[in-house]
């Protein structure tokens, strides 16, 4: 029986899945830090109320969206491996992925930190 997931290689990366993934997660960091950046850096006039529905709409609808987008991304990544390398939890891709979303995070975090001292 032929593999219809095996590539031209043989290493049974499903390239397609992989690409999508790859642009899911380009936009999923794109909302995540476009959603955070209006919800906490963008100050608001004096007296407005935090839960606005301009902010909402700007702000923390993208920012949920960026979190489900990058969900999406690890699913994605996860199906494109070939099904011995997936069932593995510390597979080089999977961790590669963890470790690039944490540093996302981190930087993130940093330039939040940053805001908060300029504000001072």
């Amino acid at each position: 029986m032929v593999d219809t997931h095996q590539s031209q290689n043989g290493t049974g990366i499903r390239w397609p899945t992989l690409l999508i993934g790859a642009l899911a997660f380009l936009a999923g960091t794109g909302l995540l830090y476009f959603g955070g950046g209006v919800t906490f850096l963008v100050p608001g006039y004096p007296g407005e109320p935090f839960l606005s529905r301009d902010r909402v709409l700007v702000g923390i609808f993208p920012l949920f969206a960026g979190v489900a987008v990058l969900s999406l991304a690890g699913w994605l990544f996860r199906r494109s491996l070939p099904a011995p390398l997936a069932k593995e939890a510390r597979s080089p891709v999977t961790m590669s992925v963890y470790c690039v979303a944490a540093a996302l995070g981190l930087i993130w975090l940093a330039f939040v930190v940053a805001a908060m001292i300029v504000r001072r």
